[in-house]
């Protein structure tokens, strides 16, 4: 896989980026920007951005390109950040580094050199070259980028280590975000979707359903959908049977009732008062419905 990220080579970044890529695979840009533009063209597989510190918080350009650019985040990846002053000589009069490493040493600096200035450069192997070929020059780097230089350069030296974990937090980490082209993320065509998701019941099926038991378009009365029709429709039955039941045709059996009871003094006479067996023979249940 062919990755690009921000060099030059050396960076926090590139050694992300190497985690990933297949060996030799990584190419470099001087931009986070850049890095997303050529992968939202299709000239690299993957990019490698940092998008956030756990000291300095967010970075903005990082942010701004993803969000202006087609890419898809498709993997992320945090890495410890462990700082070291590199230069030629203890005495120096500039640190030069990448912004976001000038603030994650903030403290370092203004406790250790208040007096030297402070350069911003692209990126940490920036600050690093600027080292290598001025002595008045100090870079804030891994500490790998310390001795000689991995190419031959007549202009580069190598660089000692002043001081390692400059860090302000020994709990410094960078998340950086793996992106790739929109297209290449996405499912390829033909394959099916994912079965994990269960499927949604809408009110729309429901309905349906019900429709279904009621007009006796369900299926076999042994399968699931034969059941559910099943009970949809005695509840349906239920309640019909409730709805018929109103108050004036209480009122109507009432009156019946009433004109079927003997009057009190006949041979045949009865006692009024409503017994409380029922024609089941259950006790407790009265025999006139309004009871």
């Amino acid at each position: 896989m062919h990755v690009v990220t921000l060099g030059p080579a050396g960076t926090y970044s590139h050694r992300a980026a190497q985690s990933i890529a297949d060996e030799g695979a990584v190419s470099f840009r001087e931009s986070v920007t850049e890095i997303v533009a050529a992968v939202a063209d299709g000239e690299f597989e993957r990019g490698v951005v940092p998008v956030e510190n756990s000291i300095e918080g967010s970075v903005d350009e990082s942010l701004d390109a993803l969000a202006d650019r087609e890419v898809s985040v498709v993997q992320e990846i945090v890495s410890p950040i462990r700082h070291a002053l590199l230069a030629r000589e203890p005495e120096f009069d500039t640190v030069a580094s990448h912004p976001q490493a000038l603030a994650q040493c903030r403290e370092y600096l203004t406790e250790n050199y208040p007096d030297v200035a402070q350069e911003a450069v692209a990126s940490t192997a920036r600050g690093v070259e600027r080292a290598r070929k001025d002595p008045s020059v100090a870079a804030i780097g891994h500490p790998a980028n310390a001795g000689s230089p991995g190419q031959a350069d007549d202009d580069a030296h190598p660089l000692q280590r002043i001081a390692e974990n400059i860090q302000d937090r020994d709990s410094n980490a960078t998340r950086f975000l793996v992106v790739a082209p929109r297209a290449s993320a996405r499912r390829p065509a033909g394959k099916p979707a994912s079965s994990s998701t269960p499927a949604r019941t809408t009110p729309a099926s429901c309905s349906n359903c019900w429709r279904r038991s009621r007009t006796g378009t369900s299926t076999s009365p042994g399968s699931s959908r034969g059941r559910a029709a099943a009970a949809s429709a005695t509840t349906a039955s239920t309640s019909t049977s409730r709805r018929a039941c109103t108050r004036p045709a209480l009122r109507r059996r009432w009156r019946r009732s009433k004109r079927s009871v003997p009057t009190v003094g006949s041979a045949d006479s009865a006692p009024t008062t409503p017994t409380t067996s029922s024609s089941s023979g259950l006790p407790g249940r009265s025999r006139f419905p309004w009871r």
